[in-house]
Formats: C-alpha cells, structure tokens, sequence
C-alpha cells in the first residue's frame, strides 16, 4: 500500500492512521529498537518505512481492545500537492473475550476436573477455553503439547474450545491454546496450562463404623464404596485412587459417637477411638461417627486416622482430609467468621496471587480471590452466600494467597500464600 514517488525519496508523503479512539492500546513494533511504541497519528513516510514497515511493507500493530465487538484501524497514504492527495484503507476487526482458568471448578461427563495440575498415568484429562463474548469457528481454535510431549498426546483431535489428553508417561507438561493468535496486552502470551502425569498410587482404607443406642451402625456400610468412588474423582488430580480394605468394622461405644475440641491433641476420647487399630502407615483408617464439634465440623484429620460426621456431604470431606494427610493446609475466604467485621480476602485475582496457576491471565474480568478460593478443595468454612463447600473441588498447581492458620489449633488467621495445591503434597495418604 506503500505509495509515492520513488525518485524524489518520498518526499512529502505521510502515513496517517486513525479511526483508533476507543481502543485501550495500540502499538506499532519498531523494528529497529525491537519494541512496541504507541502508535502515533501520523509519521513521515521515510522514518515509517525505515522504522515499522522495512522492506516487506508490512507493519505489526498491536491493538488491545476496550470492548468486545467490532472495531477497526484507518490507514491513509497522504502526499500533499498531488493528485489524488491521498489513499487509504479501513482494517476492521472483532474483539472477542477468552476465557481460561487453570483454577476452576468445572467437571467433565466422568466427574473429574477440568484443567487438571494432575492426572494418573493412564488416565485421560479434558483441558477447555470458551470464548466468553464473540465467536470463533472450533478450527481456528489450535491446541498444542508446548513441553512435555510424549508424556500426553490428543485424544480425539487438537482443535477446538476442549480437547481430551492420555497420560502416557510422567512428568510435567504444558498445553497451550492459540484462538487465531490472539494475546492479552500485557503479557504477550497464549492461554496455557501446565500439569503433571502423576503415578497411579492405590490407597487401601479400612473402614470403621460406630454404633449408635439401638446398636445400628451409624452409617450405613453399603454407602461406603460410593463414597470413595465420589472422593476419587477429586483425589484423581493427585494420582490417588481409595481402596476399601476387607470388610467394614463395628464400634460398640456410644461415647464414641460425639466428639468435641477434635484439634486438641490431648482428646483423650477421639484417640482412643482413632487408636482402636494400629496400620501403621499402610492404610488410611475411616472412622464414622454421628457429630464432630456439635454439627460445626464434617471431617477432622489426626495422623492415626480420619473421622467423619454421618450426614454430611461425605466425599468432599473424605477428599479434603485425605489431602491433609497428604500434607495440605486449610484455606479460608474470610479471617473473622464470629465477628461483625469478616474481613474477607481483598482485591481481585492477580499472577502474584496464584503465581503457578495464572495460566496467562485470561480469568474471568473483576473475579475476586475470595471467589477464586471458593473453588478450591482445601477451602475450609463457609460464609454467607458463598457456594457450598462441595463445590470446591480443584486441586491447584501451587499456593494460593488467602486466610490460612497461624498454627495448628486454628485460633488465629493470617493472610499469605496457603499450601493447598500439589507443590505442598509431602507424602503419600496412611494412619500411623
């Protein structure tokens, strides 16, 4: 589109861009100083063809839109004194919203989570983007194994807004989604996702019930494997799977069926109960009870074992503590849950909040970290009208910042970067 005349050097003649008011940004890449500068409203043709377009004619234009919807760039060519004074060309395009969140509570037909950190080696993961406003045809919409390659491969096609992956070997790997393109502006990057093929790690548990006064088992023993085969769809992200060991076992103790002040070390009461066997180590132990803390807590964890409330949305709890066992910690939206003043977790998501899960940064616009956290396995507590603890379900890559525990009593919260995701995992499930 370059015009003008060749002789006399272009004199004269301009490059005039408009029509660009509403974008955000735009910037022209300088080819001589290798960066980005905002692109101006005219430039004197030489300095234009020598800095931004070279040899080709062409020139790279980074424009980040305001909005989604159409938008456009006028290009003219102008040399005053001349017929015709000048030319010009309209550029118009649609801005569209992606959205992709590593840190999601989204299942797939099986249960599992999408966008896994984790998966088992065999075991096959679904990775998903939408385009949240606008629309792009599924074929422009290009997946690919940026690391890691042969540690997954596609299963069904690498196309679309949602693919499948088989975990062949293990590893870390990285998968990254290109929608025609298209970056954010900042940070210059594609939506992706980085996980980990993980070993297939079968975990016995053994399974004890008490009774209650009419000397019926607490919980009805036919609801166990259901429940572990719930509590696997999330500890699948870890690579675990829950096995019941044996038959279930009876408790003939009443006084066992209520336990108060679960995180004291000292309860006489809950570590006779929790040390009724002894697996050292080679077993989770599952103990059923009626109450934990008066109906305040589902589930508590104590290296001898785990005690759940009968009643209670059981798998996620069974999930949560068999991820304290694994070495995880709770995380909290707010610090004062007694108090007037909650004081919930402040500010929106940022990359240094989830520094391992930010994936690009193509979150939701305006979700908060509060929200963020409800989606978390190892969020602890609810408030208000916040989602129900069973729909936190993902297992992160790394730490997430929120309300976590000074120390191990619970009595006071502090607000940093909490150990709930696989990087904090330490070891393997088991009651010792």
């Amino acid at each position: 589109m370059e015009r003008g005349d060749k002789k006399s050097g272009n004199t004269g003649l301009e490059v005039v861009v408009g029509g660009h008011d509403n974008a955000a940004s735009v910037a022209a890449r300088n080819r001589l100083a290798g960066q980005h500068e905002p692109l101006q409203g005219s430039y004197e043709a030489s300095g234009w063809l020598s800095a931004y377009a070279g040899q080709s004619r062409t020139a790279e234009v980074r424009y980040a839109a305001d909005a989604t919807g159409p938008h456009g760039l006028t290009v003219s060519y102008a040399q005053p004194d001349t017929l015709p004074g000048s030319v010009s060309t309209n550029l118009t395009f649609e801005a569209i919203r992606i959205l992709s969140e590593p840190v999601t509570a989204a299942t797939d037909p099986a249960g599992h989570v999408v966008n896994p950190s984790g998966l088992p080696l065999g075991g096959t993961g679904r990775f998903k983007i939408a385009i949240a406003e606008g629309s792009v045809p599924n074929g422009e919409i290009t997946w690919t194994v940026k690391s890691g390659a042969g540690r997954v491969a596609f299963a069904g096609g690498s196309t679309g807004p949602d693919v499948a992956v088989n975990a062949a070997a293990t590893g870390t790997f990285t998968l990254e989604a290109d929608v025609r393109g298209l970056v954010i502006t900042p940070p210059h990057v594609r939506p992706h996702f980085t996980g980990a093929v993980l070993p297939a790690v079968t975990v016995p548990v053994t399974v004890w019930i008490v009774k209650d006064a009419q000397d019926d088992p607490i919980r009805n023993p036919s609801t166990v494997p259901g429940l572990l085969a719930d509590a696997n769809k999330i500890l699948w992200q870890n690579g675990l799977t829950l096995v019941q060991s044996g038959s279930y076992h009876l408790l003939n103790n009443t006084n066992w069926l209520h336990h108060v002040d679960v995180l004291n070390p000292a309860n006489a009461s809950l570590s006779a109960m929790l040390n009724t066997t002894n697996s050292a180590g080679d077993a989770v132990e599952l103990y059923f009870v009626n109450m934990l803390e008066g109906g305040m807590a589902a589930g508590v964890r104590w290296p001898e074992g785990i005690a759940i409330a009968s009643g209670e949305d059981t798998a996620h709890t069974l999930a949560h503590e068999v991820l304290h066992d694994c070495g995880l910690e709770d995380i909290y939206t707010i610090e004062n849950p007694d108090s007037s003043d909650t004081n919930p977790i402040p500010g929106p998501v940022s990359e240094g909040r989830i520094p391992s899960d930010w994936g690009g940064g193509y979150y939701l616009p305006g979700l908060t970290q509060r929200s963020l956290v409800t989606r978390l396995i190892m969020r602890s507590g609810r408030f208000g009208p916040e989602p129900p603890l069973s729909q936190g379900v993902c297992l992160p890559r790394g730490t997430v910042c929120g309300w976590r525990d000074q120390d191990t009593n619970g009595n006071v919260r502090v607000l940093g970067q909490a150990g709930v995701g696989r990087s904090s995992v330490r070891r393997s499930p088991g009651s010792y």
